[in-house]
């Protein structure tokens, strides 16, 4: 933190563990407005979160605006970005993680993985494999719930936060939501596949029929009757 201090010129300043409490003292004591954050889409429970989005006030948070710049951005616009500014990292990224949580729900990449034994480093992944980093998409699954939407998209979808409003509109305020491209749903489906849990778990696909056919969709897919397929316009 001291090096990074120096390289930015900024101070530093130690919070305690409780995050939601420790903003008010922002607020307070530094006349904090906003926080800049590092979430993207694809992170858990941040499917339908805006550029702009204001604290959760009635969740017991202070009173700010949360920035969400790199929101829309790709795994791979991620890396560019940190190779072409040379901006420092956690070493584990170079041990086969492309994902960090804690001790406990990440691990190495199985995607990277040489015959040898050893990881490449996680820039070198496709970022249709990023989430393979996190426990809950390898044996245990336990973090998916019960009621899960998987937005599939070709090349771009059009309006697709307006279809996770209509999601979480048409079947709870809060539904867990995971974006994938199409040649990553296959792998995606056999992880969960694997997962005691997914016998309980009622899977919905959602794709846009003008960017991707039914067909080409269920191409991707065994055991096409253990999904519900709704087309992107149902859910608006």
């Amino acid at each position: 933190m001291t090096e990074q201090a120096k390289r930015f010129n900024f101070t530093p300043i130690t919070l305690g563990k409780d995050v939601k409490k420790e903003t008010f003292k922002l607020v307070e004591n530094y006349n904090m407005k906003a926080i800049f954050l590092g979430t993207r889409r694809v992170d858990p429970y941040s499917a339908s979160i805006e550029v702009y989005s204001p604290s959760d006030m009635d969740k017991d948070w202070a009173p700010f605006m949360r920035i969400h710049p790199i929101i829309d951005w790709n795994y791979e616009q991620v890396w560019t970005f940190l190779k072409d500014f040379d901006i420092p990292y956690c070493p584990l990224y170079d041990q086969g993680y492309t994902h960090l949580g804690n001790i406990t729900n990440s691990g190495p990449n199985e995607f990277l993985k040489q015959a040898d034994g050893n990881y490449l480093p996680a820039y070198k992944a496709d970022g249709k494999y990023e989430h393979f980093s996190r426990k809950c998409y390898k044996a245990s699954q336990d973090h998916l719930d019960t009621k899960h939407f998987i937005i599939v998209y070709q090349n771009t979808m059009s309006d697709i936060l307006e279809v996770i409003k209509a999601i979480t509109v048409l079947f709870g305020s809060c539904p867990h939501i995971s974006i994938l491209e199409l040649k990553a749903l296959k792998e995606f489906l056999d992880a969960v596949g694997k997962c005691e849990k997914s016998k309980s778990m009622e899977i919905t696909i959602v794709h846009d029929k003008h960017k991707l056919s039914k067909e080409d969709l269920m191409g991707q897919i065994d055991h096409i009757e253990n999904y519900k397929i709704l087309e992107a316009s149902e859910a608006r």
